[in-house]
């Protein structure tokens, strides 16, 4: 069973919470849905911090299964702990960092940081909270987020497939611990070549501290801002320390993925996926070309298959470790310069289709019934679409004007 777990100081939200989930329809002999109460969220958090001062003075903390948080599958905190606030001092991004980092736990997500239903126009997420991503109280009914089909209507394309993506977390994990025993690079677990690394902007590789593309994910963890807090990080380097890597390693799988996903994939021009593919080669698309149902199909995020895409000529570019990202993606140096693809080849004959490609929708719609805004991007491809769904609270509003 894929225990799913919600916890906020108000016992009625906490319910709401799991009521919303529940309505997805998850089979129920896979998934266990949960309230967490505030006593058991009290000791559990307690057991961390305890774990915390152990690790320490000692280097280790014992893994012995017995905290709440350990055989979460799915953990959801709301934001705003106010009612804890006086007596303890608990924030969301505390307690992400706590759990992700002296506990087992799978993926973690704060609940209505941005609002209920919220869309960031920025595309960008939060990088700086240890929280793998951001959702609003009645995104968690909606059924794309949990990998089901849907009809026409809001579906943001930065949502992975929740169930897949957590699954995968542990693959993640896995691959850190082997490359931390091993001497492995980063830049090696992940797929990239030494040139695709080179050609990081600084701005997104500053997220490890260093461009240096050799470096290892213990070093991340220490040494970046990005990993360990400073009292927490030292401790991993001394000699004197037998440190359990397949603790930490979870803490670099959670966040590196979440660079992958919010730093360099929505840049579109050192990673890029399908629909943004096709956006500017079409002659991908293997059938149908001037129908725009062709086009939708191949806007897939829960398999590895893309359907009616030409894989075959772009297949030398792809990220390989598949299950370090919620979607298939290219190197885009790699495609651009493929003579192969015809519009590469002849870029004059390339026809814009008369639809765009909508990030709140996931899906392809006619231009003059979407809305532009600009991503917040240091790539030229800031330029993207929405369908402006009614309901949803889009922010910041000033990306719509620039």
């Amino acid at each position: 069973m894929m225990k799913i777990r919600v916890f906020d100081d108000e016992k009625h939200f906490s319910k709401m919470l799991k009521t919303e989930i529940e309505e997805v329809g998850l089979p129920k002999d896979k998934f266990d849905i949960g309230v967490i109460s505030e006593k058991e969220f009290l000791s559990a958090m307690e057991g961390l911090s305890k774990r915390r001062e152990l690790y320490r003075k000692e280097g280790v903390w014992e893994r012995n299964g017995a905290n709440l948080f350990d055989d979460v599958f799915i953990l959801l905190v709301d934001f705003d702990l106010f009612e804890l606030q006086d007596n303890h001092n608990f924030k969301a991004d505390t307690i992400a960092y706590l759990v992700r980092s002296f506990s087992t736990c799978g993926i973690i997500i704060r609940v209505n940081r941005f609002g209920h239903n919220p869309f960031d126009l920025t595309l960008k997420g939060d990088l700086s909270s240890f929280a793998d991503f951001d959702l609003g109280v009645e995104q968690l009914r909606n059924l794309s987020l949990w990998g089901m089909s849907t009809n026409d209507g809001f579906s943001p394309w930065y949502w992975p497939n929740l169930p897949k993506f957590a699954s995968d977390f542990e693959k993640r994990a896995n691959d850190v611990e082997n490359a931390i025993k091993s001497r492995i690079s980063i830049r090696s677990v992940l797929g990239f070549s030494d040139e695709a690394w080179k050609r990081l902007p600084r701005v997104i590789a500053q997220f490890f501290g260093s461009s240096e593309e050799n470096m290892q994910f213990d070093d991340f963890l220490v040494n970046s801002q990005s990993g360990l807090e400073f009292k927490d990080g030292k401790n991993l380097m001394s000699e004197k320390v037998n440190v359990d890597w397949s603790i930490f390693s979870r803490l670099a799988a959670a966040r590196v993925s979440k660079w992958l996903e919010y730093a360099v994939l929505k840049e579109q021009d050192i990673l890029v996926d399908a629909p943004h593919l096709v956006s500017r080669f079409p002659s991908l698309i293997k059938e149908r070309k001037n129908d725009i149902n062709a086009w939708n199909e191949l806007c897939v995020r829960e398999t590895d298959l893309v359907p009616n895409l030409d894989t075959n000529i772009i297949e030398p570019f792809r990220l390989k470790n598949k299950h370090w990202i919620s979607r298939p993606a290219w190197f885009w140096q790699g495609v651009l310069n493929c003579k192969d693809i015809a519009d590469v080849k002849e870029p004059w004959n390339i026809e814009a289709p008369g639809w765009v490609f909508c990030e709140d929708a996931s899906a392809f719609y006619k231009e003059d019934e979407c809305r532009e805004f600009k991503a917040e991007t240091i790539s030229p491809f800031a330029g993207r679409y929405i369908k402006n769904f009614d309901r949803v609270e889009y922010f910041p509003p000033e990306r719509f004007a620039l």
